[in-house]
């Protein structure tokens, strides 16, 4: 089924994409401001310059990479993203029968921090099944970063019925049992593999964020309201 154009899409079309590589393999960003590569290239002279390249070939260049780290602007990524989302379909086809997306679902709502945690997960523990993952930890970046409303039509049905809530609204008691009996099982799991321990650590980390929540909004509640 082909995927739906947003509104911002169709304003693009106008606006070419650029990347500036280095070598000829390395990409180092992509964008859609031609004066940013201009720069780019009089400070670097090592770099390569492409201008107006299809948004496709830029997304093979991205490799394993989280693409909203190889852009510069938001019109750029939104550019680029159905570019993904197209060569992440070809890729599919090569996808071992044993991969599983690292996270089953990115929440459109998780906060920006967790976010960037997850995806740097996925970033040093590389798949196919991923990349859709990336595209979706990428929206939330860039929609935070812009201000703006996130592009649901970027995200996967699962993580558009998840949401960040589920852990959040969790009672504070909930949240502390579980962040230190996680805790006490990593301690007595001393050689637990890479993965598994980068998943669990930000496990914890996404715990301490709902427990933060809570504690914050019971000062708010506590502070003198404002006639």
């Amino acid at each position: 089924m082909p995927r739906k154009v947003s509104p911002s899409e169709k304003n693009l079309s106008d606006k070419p994409m650029h990347m500036i590589m280095l070598g000829n393999d390395k990409l180092l960003f992509a964008t859609c401001n031609a004066a940013t590569v201009e720069k780019t290239l009089a400070a670097n002279p090592a770099t390569k310059a492409f201008f107006d390249v299809d948004p496709l070939v830029v997304a093979q260049f991205a490799e394993a990479r989280i693409p909203y780290r190889l852009v510069i602007g938001d019109n750029a990524w939104q550019k680029l993203a159905p570019a993904i989302q197209q060569f992440s379909d070809h890729l599919a086809v090569y996808a071992t029968g044993k991969e599983r997306p690292t996270y089953q679902v990115i929440p459109p709502d998780i906060p920006m921090k967790a976010a960037i945690g997850r995806g740097d997960i996925i970033e040093r523990f590389p798949q196919i099944a991923d990349i859709p993952t990336m595209i979706e930890i990428s929206e939330i970046v860039q929609a935070n970063k812009f201000r703006r409303p996130i592009d649901k039509s970027l995200f996967r049905e699962e993580s558009l019925k998840s949401t960040w809530a589920s852990l959040s609204d969790l009672d504070e008691k909930v949240l502390q049992s579980s962040f230190h009996s996680l805790n006490d099982q990593m301690r007595k799991t001393p050689n637990m593999a890479p993965l598994d321990f980068a998943l669990q650590l930000q496990e914890l980390t996404e715990i301490k964020m709902a427990i933060a929540e809570h504690e914050l909004a019971a000062e708010e509640s506590l502070s003198p309201g404002v006639a």
